[in-house]
């Protein structure tokens, strides 16, 4: 009688244990994965205020060479072109200025240039890695990583 009583309770514990990691092991995954996709978010958004930031101390350090900078697209691409970063920045296409005072605001005291910086999602060439990887709902085009930078023109 008693071996019956114990056979039956291992048996229910060993169900118990199964049923508990069954609904355990899928919610351990899916907070890894968030965990793991949120660090990647913070690195992309780490290496996008880099890259705003050089790209805007560049533009101020050529408007010292020519005042001329705000309005010649041309060189702006040549100081957009020297900012790479592996796997975040690869393309001129990333970076942008805003329009009117909000970019070139160079009637302010002091004067001051800003810059954009967007990560363009399994965009460029080689093409960035895809964010958020993967993606099982397709709402990789809600994530929008962006940076801004201001820089003195002085």
């Amino acid at each position: 009688m008693r071996a019956t009583i114990r056979s039956r309770h291992s048996g229910v514990t060993i169900i118990e244990t199964a049923v508990c990691l069954a609904a355990f092991v899928p919610i351990l995954f899916v907070i890894i994965l968030v965990i793991i996709e949120s660090s990647f978010a913070y690195n992309i958004s780490r290496n996008m205020n880099i890259a705003a930031a050089l790209a805007a101390r560049g533009l101020a350090a050529q408007y010292e060479l020519d005042s001329g900078l705000p309005s010649n697209t041309t060189e702006q691409q040549a100081v957009f072109s020297g900012i790479r970063i592996t796997n975040m920045v690869n393309s001129n296409n990333q970076f942008t200025i805003p329009n009117g005072s909000a970019g070139w605001n160079t009637g302010a005291t002091p004067p001051t240039v800003t810059v954009k910086v967007k990560y363009l999602s399994g965009q460029g060439s080689p093409a960035l890695p895809s964010f958020p990887n993967p993606d099982p709902l397709g709402l990789g085009s809600a994530f929008v990583i962006q940076s801004t930078a201001t820089y003195r023109l002085d």
